[in-house]
């Protein structure tokens, strides 16, 4: 009991010191409602003289309801306010009526789209006023991939149904952003379906391809009407588009085909020799499901004469020229390829340097050859001589300038493989010729 009874002193006490001689003070309030922007008001009386509690009692546009002071509400039009304020304490009972002018009209921004085809949505704006257009605007959609912030952006649907979009938008003299949302209807009655994925061989023809519906049309590389040509698509990946048209309706669908070309070829360690010649031989471009056969020309060796590894060798016991053969197979398009080096391999029975004498006065060696040879001229010592490199036809493929040295050696490996004319001309007037044959492999 004690201690409540020194509370009611203290209160008592406070209210003593905050009266004129234990009188209630009459209050004196000064108006201070503010028109702010974007249609905000702010709602306020500054009480100059007043003790005890005060209270507020607002009524504003004959809705709104306010039991505090200093409180900012937001209108928009071009109109007047109207408010009531009711102020009391416990000796005074104020009510003031009075009303502010606002003038702000907000800007209305609305969304809508247009059908370009059935899948195909452009969006735009539709705003109440043109003179203020959004400053800033994002498009959004459920579906997970419309997300812009173009102005009037297009955006294709995955395929039909009902999709959610939104737009963010802060309109020109708005003090806040703004949201619209609504949704699209996508009633896409095409269909369209490419079939299966496959790959093939470059040789295997042209291919027929079957689209459904019937009656669309095929776009890509390699494609003329509904036909496929592996030869003029090239080897690689090639993705080929079928579209179909119902109704103003678009669909298209895919099929990817794998173009694979078969195209042997192998390289050797060494192409001539002298009995026993082993000789490694090695495939190049092997990849999976490729299976490799090899014939070496040499039919005395019986069953090592042929081997189906990648990688293999061979040993050549008699002398001779040997053809080496190597066959490729693909188990997975059934393509196949063979390439043939004809008298690839020249085995001697003694260990002399494999030469041959094209024309009295000119050696060629070694030949065939992979591009490197050396000439070897009989000539004067005070003759110069020039060389040149003929196709068959008599084409000169490329000269050498003049030349003093009776032995030269030559490159041609960035020609193709071939038979080819060699002649030399010296500043004599003499002339010799010869034949060489080029295996760049």
């Amino acid at each position: 009991m004690k201690k409540c009874f020194n509370f009611i002193l203290l209160v008592f006490g406070l209210f003593l010191a905050k009266s004129s001689f234990g009188q209630c003070e009459k209050i004196l309030a000064v108006k201070d409602v503010q028109v702010k922007t974007c249609g905000e008001i702010q709602f306020k009386y500054i009480i100059e003289k007043g003790n005890g509690v005060i209270h507020f009692d607002w009524i504003i546009d004959n809705l709104k309801f306010e039991t505090r002071n200093d409180f900012s509400l937001n209108f928009s039009g071009k109109r007047y306010i109207r408010f009531t304020v009711h102020i009391s304490n416990d000796c005074s009972d104020y009510k003031f009526i009075d009303s502010v002018y606002i003038d702000y009209e907000p800007v209305s921004v609305m969304a809508a789209y247009a059908l370009q085809n059935c899948t195909e949505a452009k969006f735009h704006f539709i705003v109440s006023d043109q003179t203020h257009l959004p400053k800033f605007y994002e498009w959004t959609g459920d579906d997970g991939l419309l997300n812009t912030n173009e102005w009037e952006p297009t955006h294709i649907y995955p395929g039909p149904g009902t999709y959610n979009y939104s737009l963010k938008y802060l309109a020109d003299g708005a003090c806040e952003y703004s949201y619209f949302n609504s949704k699209v209807v996508i009633k896409n009655t095409a269909s369209a379906e490419a079939g299966n994925d496959k790959t093939i061989c470059m040789y295997n023809g042209q291919q027929l391809l079957t689209g459904i519906p019937a009656g669309g049309i095929w776009t890509g590389n390699g494609v003329d009407g509904n036909t496929f040509d592996p030869e003029k698509a090239g080897n690689g990946t090639h993705e080929l588009i079928y579209t179909t048209h119902e109704n103003q309706c678009v669909a298209a669908d895919k099929v990817t085909i794998i173009v694979k070309e078969i195209n042997p070829d192998f390289l050797s360690d060494v192409v001539e020799g002298t009995a026993p010649l082993t000789v490694n031989f090695s495939a190049n471009h092997i990849a999976n499901f490729q299976n490799v056969s090899w014939d070496f020309g040499d039919a005395k060796s019986q069953s090592l004469n042929t081997s189906v590894l990648p990688n293999t060798s061979h040993t050549f016991t008699q002398h001779g020229e040997y053809s080496v053969t190597l066959n490729m197979y693909d188990d997975e398009t059934g393509c196949s390829g063979q390439r043939v080096y004809k008298k690839m391999i020249r085995v001697s029975e003694v260990n002399t340097p494999s030469t041959k004498v094209f024309s009295q006065g000119l050696v060629i060696y070694p030949n065939p050859t992979r591009g490197e040879f050396k000439f070897v001229v009989e000539k004067p010592d005070n003759i110069n001589y020039s060389i040149d490199i003929l196709a068959i036809n008599g084409q000169v493929l490329c000269s050498s300038g003049m030349m003093s040295l009776a032995s030269t050696e030559m490159n041609l490996s960035y020609i193709a493989n071939g038979l080819y004319l060699v002649k030399v001309n010296m500043d004599n007037g003499k002339t010799l010729t010869g034949k060489l044959v080029l295996l760049n492999f």
